[in-house]
């Protein structure tokens, strides 16, 4: 089939939303009305490297937060450094100060990439949500503020710290215990890879079992925890993160564990774990609320948009956070933001855990490809920046209080669905391609290392398209910390996203 006819390209231009990418609400008050009712929002990006694809999807959550009542952001970041963070926007600092402003409260994040989460972008959006949170505690209550949490699986040793550092102060048994089992990655070392060659191999005994005790003891007697708390809130923080952080250690065990398999295992494991985090996040802020929370999720295109509209479910047999939280809370209830790019700067690296922070030049998008189409679209408007939205969310009159319901706009479907057809009935081939730039950006051998075959109208429920992008600036001039050694960083996925 033609994969972008013509016709297409007027119906699209038709119903694009123009952006101007400036500090003006009218931009996206379209988007907050098609976003409705939904329970999750999923706001993704392009690469981990673009200043845009970062401002503007802080500029979203803002509107999120203070116009639909979203009270928790959760990112794919580590949660014990995402945490200290959490303690900033919220002032919890009664047990240790979790910096003086935000760029202090970002000094946990210590691992490659570091300008992923520490930019200057992230900055502002902290200090941003800081002053949000003291206006809503003047004005409501604590339990309105909003949390922001990390949802990603890489801290099994800082998250053990965390766990027995918390369980010291409270029920020195259970850190003793918590201690002995988590003492079974000490023969290890540090460096995660080792024990992931010994899982893979064979060489010794997973700490599988040992991780799960630490989570089942918690499990046990978080309510006799909770019982004996008199500080509230942040008390009640305190435990959640312990908690997070078991539930982390096991998660990540799972993932080095598997990390070294051939098939689709460890990126499934990976992002079954941020979903499962996700879920256990809504159900603590919700308890807090006494109302369903709603939650706001940043990450990578390739974790946001459903897998199995793309050639990492339909090939790979790979699922991702997009497809598991339509499954999980219902397509209904979630709605998931994609960007593209066709040109302009990144910031990223040639090889992971490398020194050096590289500013590369984007390649124009490649035929076939969503970037060249959403161009030519951009020249046809004669303005470079603009939103497609593809779905909907209103409410149905059924129930009590009524229920969520997603449909298409006039938009249609990208590309176009044959007359008498489903999506299954299209083979991959026939699918256009989308651009996926990760940590690493490898410009020479564009085609294969960065771009997949999709359905973007059905992958996303909104794409915003900004034709020239700029590279993110960080806050530190090298990609990792002075002394972690290059060795010990292992590549986690092969373009880092």
């Amino acid at each position: 089939m033609d994969i972008f006819t013509a016709e297409t390209k007027k119906r699209i231009a038709d119903h694009a939303v123009n952006l101007h990418l400036v500090p003006k609400k009218k931009d996206y008050d379209e988007l907050l009305d098609s976003i409705g009712g939904a329970k999750v929002v999923l706001i993704g990006e392009a690469s981990h490297g673009t200043h845009e694809f970062y401002r503007e999807r802080a500029l979203i959550t803002k509107r999120l937060i203070e116009e639909k009542d979203f009270t928790c952001v959760a990112v794919e970041g580590d949660f014990p450094d995402v945490f200290r963070v959490n303690q900033y926007v919220q002032r919890l600092d009664k047990h240790g100060s979790p910096g003086k402003n935000a760029t202090e409260a970002l000094d946990d994040f210590q691992r490659f990439p570091l300008w992923m989460w520490r930019n200057h972008v992230v900055v502002h959006f902290v200090e941003w949500l800081r002053q949000h949170n003291e206006r809503v505690g003047k004005e409501k209550r604590d339990a309105e503020k909003t949390v922001i949490t990390g949802l990603d699986v890489y801290s099994l040793h800082r998250s053990a710290e965390k766990v027995i550092a918390y369980l010291e102060k409270v029920d020195k048994k259970a850190a003793k215990m918590a201690r002995n089992q988590y003492a079974c990655f000490e023969r290890f070392g540090d460096d995660t890879m080792t024990y992931a060659f010994s899982a893979r191999y064979g060489l010794a005994k997973t700490c599988e079992d040992e991780a799960h005790k630490v989570v089942e003891s918690l499990q046990l007697h978080v309510q006799d925890y909770l019982r004996k708390m008199k500080d509230g809130l942040e008390m009640e923080s305190d435990l959640f993160s312990c908690v997070m952080n078991a539930y982390a250690v096991e998660g990540a065990e799972k993932y080095y564990r598997v990390m070294l398999d051939a098939d689709a295992t460890s990126w499934n494991v990976r992002d079954s774990y941020m979903v499962k985090t996700l879920e256990r996040l809504v159900k603590w802020k919700s308890a807090q609320l006494n109302r369903q929370a709603k939650v706001v999720v940043w990450a990578h295109n390739s974790h946001l948009g459903d897998a199995s509209f793309t050639e990492m479910g339909r090939r790979r047999h790979e699922h991702n956070v997009g497809e598991l939280c339509r499954r999980h809370f219902g397509a209904a209830n979630v709605f998931n933001i994609g960007f593209t790019t066709y040109h302009g700067k990144v910031t990223c690296s040639s090889d992971w855990g490398q020194a050096k922070i590289e500013m590369k030049s984007v390649n124009p998008g490649i035929a076939n490809s969503y970037e060249r189409f959403f161009h030519e679209v951009s020249e046809d408007l004669k303005h470079p920046n603009f939103m497609v939205i593809f779905k909907k969310i209103t409410k149905t009159t059924e129930g009590k209080d009524g229920t969520n319901e997603k449909t298409p706009t006039a938009v249609g479907a990208l590309p176009e669905l044959p007359e008498g057809k489903t999506w299954k009935d299209i083979p991959l081939s026939s699918f256009p391609l989308e651009r996926a730039i990760g940590v690493i950006y490898r410009p020479e051998t564009e085609r294969l290392s960065h771009y997949f075959e999709t359905l973007l109208s059905e992958q996303f429920d909104a794409v915003i398209h900004v034709d020239k992008t700029s590279a993110l600036l960080g806050l530190d001039d090298d990609a990792r910390k002075p002394g972690e050694e290059e060795e010990n960083l292992p590549e986690l996925f092969p373009f880092g996203v």
